[in-house]
């Protein structure tokens, strides 16, 4: 693992940083979006929202009289699926997870990415033996193993083979089970 460390992986560093230009101008649209959102269901009150700012989210809270038990992203997705709000209301903060998503990619994963490149234009994870609980793998500085969903492709597409090699995505479905039914040769297990 060392050396896979050292190694590191090649990246597309040009096709990462056009991506954060498009993601950083899809962040900035979903800000303004909320701002005359925001502007709009406050009666101006509101003028300037910043999704960064915990004060005005629980203001704009107050407009529709939401009040879940808090405003991180499960709880609020729950009380969206299922409270009776009005429709201004779900459709402000499902744009505000939305944005969340977004900004959190872009830092976490493609900026995250870019700044720990080195000057061979490789990524140089740290991979962790016994990082987790179930003792597989882990990796972090990025972690690599967690790229999200959203925009998951078009990170992933940053990724290159080196000459000669071709890349692909795989995972062991029941692992843990498909090891023990090998080793005990149970005919259930198997």
């Amino acid at each position: 693992f060392s050396q896979i460390e050292l190694r590191g992986f090649p990246i597309d560093r040009a096709y990462l940083e056009v991506l954060k230009v498009e993601t950083e101008q899809q962040a900035l649209a979903m800000v303004e979006e909320l701002k005359v959102m925001a502007r709009e269901a406050s009666g101006g009150v509101i003028n300037d929202f910043l999704p960064s700012s915990p004060k005005q989210v629980r203001e704009m809270a107050k407009v529709w009289k939401f009040n879940p038990p808090s405003f991180e992203k499960d709880v609020l997705q729950v009380e969206i699926e299922l409270g009776k709000w009005p429709d201004e209301c779900k459709t402000f903060f499902s744009k505000l997870l939305e944005y969340r998503q977004v900004s959190k990619v872009l830092q976490t994963y493609i900026v995250g990415i870019l700044t720990r490149l080195g000057e061979d234009d490789r990524i140089h994870p740290d991979f962790q033996m016994h990082g987790t609980d179930t003792g597989r793998l882990s990796c972090r500085n990025p972690n690599l193993q967690n790229i999200p969903t959203i925009m998951g492709p078009k990170i992933k597409h940053a990724f290159i083979a080196p000459e000669g090699w071709k890349l692909f995505n795989c995972d062991y479905s029941q692992l843990e089970l498909r090891v023990a039914a090998w080793f005990s040769r149970d005919d259930a297990l198997m």
